[in-house]
């Protein structure tokens, strides 16, 4: 069999899965497109498995049928449902690259900024408090090279919601705060950017629950997800589509633009 130098099994459950399905899948003299069929599924997805892209998750429909095909014991279904169980950090780093290439971003944000949208100064006191100074200057350095995004040649298109609490929360003191409000109204005047806020006036709404951004990449939509249970990752169009929804209802009951921005200003003009 010959294995992707890239495919570390011992990496990830994902590249564990990726192995895996292509050493089974080779060693009884399967094409993709073989396996798809008897599987249930397309030769682009067994690839997408078989690649450890992120865009493909290896479905328990699927898994128990390759288990079944295979006469193995529960192998792929064990390796699934551990995906699902395994830490935030995992899904966390996994979802960076698709941030990296997104076309379109939605980011609802309940009692912090977005990291992407945030002033240095904002980062180093946020990661000041959350991971103490150890870290500090390497969590500085990742969070600047993951906003270089918003400086590509052809920069995603990005909606923001964010509820009021997150703008008056004082993080870092009075100047920080300043200095981070006029960051985001530099932003929202920018013709790829949509920076809408919640008011307190709404009192409950469906962003309330959690924070989350949707990454469109190539046409194809994903969804990362922060709870205090854990970050997750879904690239699955009914999971994805819940998100959708969530977002869309929650803008409606946000400020338009332009009322946002002024709501920005008031906030930063109040420190």
């Amino acid at each position: 069999m010959t294995q992707r130098a890239d495919i570390d099994p011992e990496r990830s459950i994902r590249e564990r899965i990726a192995h895996d399905l292509r050493y089974f899948r080779e060693r009884n003299d399967l094409s993709q497109t073989d396996l798809g069929d008897r599987i249930g599924a397309v030769k682009q997805y067994v690839s997408g498995i078989e690649r450890a892209d992120p865009r493909f998750n290896l479905q328990e429909g699927h898994a128990k049928a390759a288990d079944e095909l295979w006469g193995l014991p529960g192998h792929f279904l064990r390796l699934v449902r551990a995906v699902r169980e395994r830490s935030e950090e995992d899904w966390y780093a996994e979802h960076l690259p698709l941030e990296a290439k997104a076309e379109e971003l939605f980011l609802a944000q309940l009692g912090m900024l977005p990291g992407l949208l945030q002033t240095e100064d904002y980062a180093r006191a946020v990661m000041l408090k959350a991971t103490g100074p150890a870290s500090l200057d390497q969590g500085l350095a990742e969070r600047i090279e993951r906003q270089r995004i918003l400086a590509r040649p052809d920069p995603p298109l990005v909606f923001v919601l964010l509820d009021e609490a997150a703008l008056r929360r004082v993080v870092g003191g009075r100047e920080v705060m300043i200095g981070q409000l006029g960051r985001l109204v530099e932003l929202s005047r920018l013709p790829n950017f949509s920076i809408r806020v919640v008011p307190f006036s709404v009192g409950w709404h469906p962003g309330v629950t959690s924070s989350f951004k949707i990454m469109q990449v190539k046409g194809r939509r994903h969804a990362y997800s922060e709870s205090t249970g854990g970050g997750r990752l879904t690239s699955r169009p009914d999971e994805v589509r819940h998100f959708e929804l969530r977002f869309r209802q929650t803008g409606e009951e946000a400020l338009n633009r332009d009322d946002s921005r002024l709501l920005l200003s008031s906030v930063a003009e109040g420190f």
